[in-house]
């Protein structure tokens, strides 16, 4: 095949005039460049890679944790239940929702933080209300509830469940009682001291 007519290069011609001018230093040097640029793309993808776990790592380091769980108080003779929401994260959390599956028998309608929803939560700020006044009284019984919680901070939305176990307290020891007549306020004060480092351990 020909350029032009009566034109006397061929195609394969004009090839093999330009690899002929190629030497092997020219094939070094263009080898050494494309390996450079692979090599360039390589670093670039894993710097870009490296920027995103660290921006991971610090969000993740730095978003709101939260948790509900039951605490029980044992002042004098009638041990409380209560149930806790807590952000132990870093930052400020917003709650969207509280779901349980269980209805609590001392709240008129059985739902819970249904009046206070949404609200916000800072870090290792908590709220906290009753489930049982009596946690051992005739009527009350030992259920497993399980919690849903959906919340936000500026950048993300979260979910998490919660399974929240009333049989922990078979597992408990109370020995508190109603201070007598004969009890000294120095018997009171200890008793309330010991209450508050159990809380605290």
């Amino acid at each position: 095949m020909r350029y032009k007519k009566g034109g006397s290069v061929t195609l394969n011609e004009n090839l093999s005039a330009l690899l002929t001018g190629i030497t092997i230093t020219d094939v070094i040097q263009a080898f050494a460049a494309t390996i450079g640029i692979i090599i360039s793309l390589i670093a670039l993808w894993q710097s870009k890679k490296s920027i995103k776990l660290t921006e991971k790592s610090i969000r993740e380091a730095n978003r709101p944790v939260i948790a509900m769980y039951l605490e029980y108080t044992q002042v004098l003779n009638t041990p409380k239940e209560y149930l806790v929401i807590k952000n132990f994260g870093n930052t400020l959390a917003t709650i969207d929702s509280i779901e349980m599956d269980t209805k609590i028998q001392i709240i008129e309608d059985g739902e819970i933080f249904s009046q206070s929803i949404p609200f916000s939560l800072a870090p290792n700020q908590s709220f906290s209300t009753i489930l049982r006044i009596n946690i051992f009284g005739p009527e009350e019984e030992e259920r497993i509830i399980n919690v849903n919680v959906s919340y936000h901070d500026s950048i993300q939305q979260y979910s998490d469940t919660f399974k929240l176990n009333q049989n922990l307290v078979k597992d408990m020891r109370f020995s508190k009682s109603n201070p007598s007549k004969k009890s000294t306020v120095q018997q009171i004060l200890s008793q309330t001291t010991e209450e508050i480092l159990r809380k605290n351990l």
